[in-house]
Order: structure tokens, then C-alpha cells, then sequence
């Protein structure tokens, strides 16, 4: 099925351009979040593994950006139905990962004394959530196909039926509102732990962390607004009404926001910004001046 609108060769252009630099910037700059998470493995054990997890999760949204990219600068999908298929059952287990691994980072902040059972079911609990919504599509609730731009696959909202209804509805639902309302919930609680029950030699309690979450919620609530609004749209309106802006640069969106978390974690962590430096530069660790400093 042909995209909804017909690009102008700018419009490809530009679109294009966003894929790559999604991809680029969003895959080296979650890859060295990742990286710089895992140096602290040894002292935080699994509550590394929950920003590991989150940072995986931003990867694998941006890590196959080649195909819409060059999608887009041919101003076609251009690698067939099958591709087409496993294309947007990766996206879509990818984003709800992204979702899950963020609702398990919140849950983990706000329960600092979870065992690490506990955090490891979380982790697996947000991969199961994903698998849900991303292997529906594949067994016919509701479908995937070219989005509206004709460059990319992701769920078909340009078929509207009773499959699609109720996929629309229950992912609106159990996969945005709860997931947000939960991890913006968790996050207010853990701002209102007393400093000094923070134990100042795990950098996952900083209150600095908490901010970071807060802001990574918020990222990934405004970078999910155009596919919730091109998912929900068709429940109340005819497709053709539905803004090209938000119906092309739905699946683009997301991709885009997956940029800003591992510049969140260098602006408002110190320990975090401490180990990249190290990482990147050789200078002194974030546990050794995280030790001077106390």
C-alpha cells in the first residue's frame, strides 16, 4: 500500500537527513550511555543494568535508520513487503521496550532496597510488555504497513476496523497513559526522599538521577505525541484529515528523541559526566572524586 501523501523531493530531502542524523547521534550517544552505565556495574549491580537497559532499548529505535533513510532520499520504501514487516515489528518492539525499560528505570529509582531479582523481573517484565504489542500486528491485531510518508513501516493506521480499533484503544491505554501516569508517579515519590537516606556513594541515588529520569520521561512523552496522535486520530476523524506533519514525521519522532537522553545524563549528573570524561579522556573516574569529595 502507497503512502498516504506524495512527498515533494525537499520534503524527502529533509526527512531523509533526519534519519540520519537520528541514527547517527542517537546510536554513538546511547551506545556510550550504555558503556558509561556498565562501568559502574560492579558497585550498582543491577540498578546499572536498568540505564543499560533503557540505553539498549534507544538503540535498537535508531539502529536501522539506513532503511528509512535511504527510503526517504528515494522518496519510496524500497526493500519490499517482508522487510516491510520486520521493519515495523523491530520499531515496534523497540519503542515499547524504550517505554518499558523507562517505566522499570522509574519503578527501580523509587524502590532502592529491590533485590536484584526483583530489578532483573522488571527488565524481563518490559521486554514481555513490548512483545505484546509488537507481535500483534504479525498474527492480525490490526497490521503493519508503509506509513503515511511511504518511506518507513510501523502499525497501519490508514486501516481502520474493528482489529485496529481495539489495538488502538488497548496500546493508548496499557501502553502509553499507564506506563507514563506510573513512571512520573515513581519519580515524584523519589524526590521526596530525605537526602540523607541516599547513600552518597551509589550514584544511581543521586537526587540528580531523579531529574534525569523526570526529564527522560518528558522526552519520551513529547517525542511519542505524533504516533499517539496518528494512532488515536482515525478513531474520531477520517484519515484524510489527519495533519501531514504529524502523520510523516510520526515515525521519525521517536528516533529523534532517543538523541537527547545521553545529553539529559551529561547536563544533569555529575557522577555520570565525571565517568564519560574518564571514559573519553582519561581523567579521574566518577567514583574516585565521588570518594575525595565525601
Amino acid at each position: 500500500m502507497p503512502g498516504l501523501w506524495e512527498l515533494t523531493g525537499l520534503e524527502r530531502g529533509i526527512l531523509g537527513c533526519l534519519y540520519v542524523i537520528a541514527g547517527i547521534f542517537g546510536t554513538t550517544g546511547n551506545l556510550l550511555t550504555l558503556v558509561t552505565w556498565g562501568r559502574g556495574l560492579q558497585e550498582l549491580g543491577c540498578r546499572a543494568w536498568l540505564h543499560m537497559n533503557f540505553a539498549l532499548s534507544n538503540i535498537l529505535i535508531v539502529v536501522v535508520f539506513f532503511f528509512p533513510a535511504s527510503s526517504a532520499f528515494a522518496g519510496r520504501w524500497l526493500y519490499g513487503e517482508v522487510a516491510c514487516q520486520s521493519y515495523g515489528f523491530e520499531g515496534m518492539i523497540a519503542g515499547m521496550g524504550q517505554i518499558g525499560a523507562l517505566t522499570a528505570l522509574a519503578w527501580g529509582q523509587a524502590n532502592v532496597d529491590a533485590d536484584a531479582d526483583s530489578r532483573k523481573r522488571s527488565i524481563l517484565f518490559g521486554w514481555l510488555f513490548a512483545s505484546v504489542w509488537a507481535i500483534g500486528p504479525l498474527i492480525g491485531w490490526s497490521s503493519y504497513g508503509i506509513e503515511a510518508g511511504g518511506v518507513s513501516c510501523t502499525f497501519n493506521w490508514q486501516v481502520v476496523n474493528v482489529s485496529y480499533v481495539t489495538y488502538a484503544v488497548m496500546i493508548w491505554a496499557f501502553g502509553f497513559v499507564i506506563p507514563y501516569f506510573l513512571s512520573i508517579n515513581w519519580v515524584k515519590s523519589t524526590a521526596c526522599i530525605p537526602k540523607q537516606k541516599l547513600d552518597p556513594k551509589d550514584w544511581s541515588n543521586y537526587p540528580e538521577i531523579n531529574t534525569v529520569i523526570g526529564w527522560c520521561i518528558f522526552v519520551s512523552i513529547i517525542a511519542w505525541i505524533p504516533y499517539g496522535l496518528a494512532a488515536a486520530w482515525p478513531l474520531f476523524a477520517s484519515i484524510e484529515t489527519v495533519p501531514k506533519i504529524v502523520g510523516v514525521y510520526a515515525p521519525v519522532s521517536a528516533k529523534l528523541g532517543t538523541c537527547f537522553y545521553p545529553w539529559i545524563h551529561i547536563w544533569h549528573s555529575a557522577r555520570f559526566r565525571q565517568t564519560v570524561s574518564s571514559l573519553l579522556f582519561g581523567t579521574t573516574s566518577s567514583a574516585s572524586t565521588a570518594e575525595k569529595e565525601n
